[in-house]
């Protein structure tokens, strides 16, 4: 027997013995991923209803919530047309409601866990979810694994910087036997990357051939491939499929870290909350949404949903807690839906056309008016021999634009790109802004080690005062 095969079936034995309903669900999002479109509709319609009746049995705060929005009336009768009525769930509503968004029969429920968020936005929150909940969150996970090639139990590196996810290597030996052994995982902490540490990383890999597929934080994994251009540190074996995450991958990286690891990539967003929502499939044309486990929504200020092509706040609806539901949950990141078109995949899901960034990564202008990461393309895409950028935005009217490339006189080489950006940034905000130029040997990062293009170093209360304001208009290339 295959030896990744040997340990998928000890995966699923174990999972199996201990209760879980995980390789069900992971095959029933298989048989399920090529429905037609209006029967995927269907199902996640009646999941839906079965979500809300619930939430309104058991749950306090939704009670309340779906009885003054009359999404259920006396009867009991569920109103669609009523949903989007709804206020969405904030991580301040979170904070302050968490005893009554819990289901009074969460004593009877099969081993309660936190699902921590990550802290990006300085503000982390902390919803339950039971064991149905994680085998749902596992599997969907995993079929996203699938769609790279990879499988349950074959080889992999996982190539991570959030604690979170990391704290299991040194727990206890039962721990380290589940993960190195069992699923196969070859950690690789990207939190804190050093040259010595990009160097010991790219001779670990070559050491292990038989690793072809990778799970990666974007831009940690983009600095890797740029500092084994630079070094003339090659990796030496092909990678069969390489899954990134945590930040936006743009085409520039897409090419560099194909070209390093001399394999396809694809991109994957989610969240630590409410698991992984879509993923790029093999044609690597937006980021498919899965019906089979969340309902997403593109939304303007007011909640009211946004017609594709327009971008938006991400509304979340998990489908399968039933602990702590989180119903139009919103998730603080920006995203655009693409007009609905089959892929030639043969998958009939809703599409991502672009995650935009996360909510609170916009400039505020003195007129109050905001200027989301979408925006940035005309200002930047200027710049050449450019490893990455970072804007820091410490006054309405003042930004500091800091800029990593491997030339070490950067400005001055690259005077007329400045003055052509500068150009760019002055035209699209009418000369609101005091705009100048760092080269830095790195990017700050946030709390919860991820790398943010935009950092609003504005205080909060003016910053979220001002957050509904229009865009300013951008001059067409």
């Amino acid at each position: 027997m295959n030896t990744h095969i040997l340990r998928q079936e000890i995966y699923l034995l174990g999972k199996t013995l201990a209760g879980s309903r995980f390789h069900r669900n992971l095959q029933f999002i298989r048989s399920h991923q090529f429905l037609p479109r209006w029967e995927l509709m269907a199902w996640q319609q009646q999941a839906l209803e079965r979500l809300i009746q619930n939430a309104y049995e058991r749950v306090p705060y939704y009670q309340q919530q779906f009885t003054i929005h009359k999404l259920v009336d006396a009867t009991g009768k569920i109103h669609f047309d009523r949903f989007t009525e709804l206020p969405p769930l904030t991580r301040e509503t979170i904070r302050e409601y968490t005893p009554s968004l819990i289901s009074n029969d969460i004593a009877k429920r099969k081993r309660i866990i936190k699902l921590s968020t990550g802290g990006t936005t300085g503000d982390p929150i902390s919803p339950y979810a039971d064991l149905q909940y994680w085998d749902w969150y596992l599997a969907a996970t995993y079929f996203f694994y699938e769609w790279m090639g990879l499988k349950l139990g074959m080889p992999y590196l996982y190539f991570w910087g959030a604690p979170q996810d990391l704290g299991l290597q040194g727990y206890n030996l039962k721990s380290k036997i589940w993960v190195n052994l069992i699923q196969n995982r070859h950690v690789l902490n990207c939190r804190a990357l050093s040259e010595e540490i990009m160097a010991r990383f790219i001779t670990e890999m070559n050491q292990m051939p038989h690793r072809k597929h990778m799970v990666a934080c974007v831009n940690e994994l983009y600095d890797l491939a740029c500092f084994s251009l630079d070094n003339k540190l090659p990796i030496t074996h092909p990678f069969e499929g390489i899954l990134v995450t945590t930040a936006a991958l743009t085409e520039e990286m897409r090419q560099t870290i194909q070209s390093v690891f001399h394999g396809p990539v694809y991109s994957r967003y989610g969240s630590r909350e409410a698991g992984d929502i879509a993923s790029e499939c093999f044609f690597q044309d937006g980021l498919h949404i899965n019906p089979l486990f969340s309902y997403i929504e593109i939304v303007d200020d007011e909640g009211k949903p946004v017609p594709p092509g327009i971008e938006g706040r991400i509304l979340i609806t998990d489908l399968h807690n039933d602990v702590m539901p989180l119903i139009r949950y919103e998730v603080q990141d920006m995203g655009i839906l693409r007009e609905y078109t089959p892929c030639l995949c043969g998958r009939h899901w809703d599409t991502f056309e672009q995650i935009t960034g996360r909510l609170h990564e916009r400039l505020i202008l003195p007129n109050g008016a905001t200027f989301g990461k979408v925006f940035l393309h005309y200002p930047m895409d200027i710049f050449t021999d450019l490893r990455a950028y970072q804007i820091h935005q410490l006054a309405p009217d003042t930004i500091e634009v800091h800029l990593v490339s491997p030339d070490p006189n950067y400005l001055e080489t690259h005077q007329y790109e400045i003055q052509e950006s500068h150009h760019r940034f002055q035209s699209c905000t009418q000369n609101m802004l005091k705009v100048s130029y760092h080269q830095v040997a790195e990017l700050e990062k946030a709390p919860s080690g991820k790398r943010l293009v935009i950092i609003n170093k504005i205080k909060t209360s003016q910053a979220s005062a001002s957050a509904q304001r229009p865009e300013p208009s951008i001059p067409t290339l």
